[in-house]
């Protein structure tokens, strides 16, 4: 892991991007999650092993921020734990929104062979689900909503029901 200094003055790991990921220019050096430019929405990945795990970089959802600080942005859900928190280290990294912890604010699970999604806490961390502080692993389904500090987060599966994506 190197650390390094951009001209912006931002401190980020070269090992994991090959520039910035906090200035604007660098939005094509991020794993996962959609960025509009130029009025344009652009992929930032193509499929790839998923960032840290091996796993295969299958989308099984994704969460849109419909409230907070990140309102309207999406946010790729791949199989197996998914976590969410402010530092670029998360596999869901919620930026703008200082009362998401920075790691590991909450977890999503994608669990292939269930074909089921689950939104689980971490460190003790104030997520609120269906009206209630969630103190264990809950199963999401499509359209559901859940908050993270100041930040409302939807739940849409693709993989959910009969779909889901086959071993090869």
């Amino acid at each position: 892991m190197g650390m390094r200094q951009c001209t912006g003055g931002h401190w980020y790991d070269d090992s994991k991007y090959t520039a910035c990921p906090y200035c604007n220019n660098a939005a094509s050096n991020l794993s996962g999650g959609m960025q509009r430019e130029d009025s344009k929405t652009i992929a930032l990945s193509d499929k790839e092993p998923k960032p840290d795990t091996g796993e295969e970089g299958y989308i099984t959802g994704w969460l849109v921020c419909t409230q907070g600080p990140d309102k309207g942005t999406d946010y790729r859900i791949f199989r197996g734990q998914n976590f969410v928190g402010r530092d670029f280290s998360m596999d869901i990294v919620i930026r703008g929104d200082s009362k998401v912890s920075r790691v590991k604010h909450c977890c999503i699970v994608y669990d292939n062979k269930s074909n089921r999604t689950f939104l689980v806490p971490e460190n003790g961390c104030y997520v609120e689900y269906k009206g209630s502080i969630l103190a264990s692993p809950a199963e999401l389904k499509s359209y559901d909503e859940f908050k993270l500090g100041d930040s409302t987060l939807t739940y849409v599966a693709f993989c959910e029901g009969g779909r889901k994506w086959e071993e090869n």
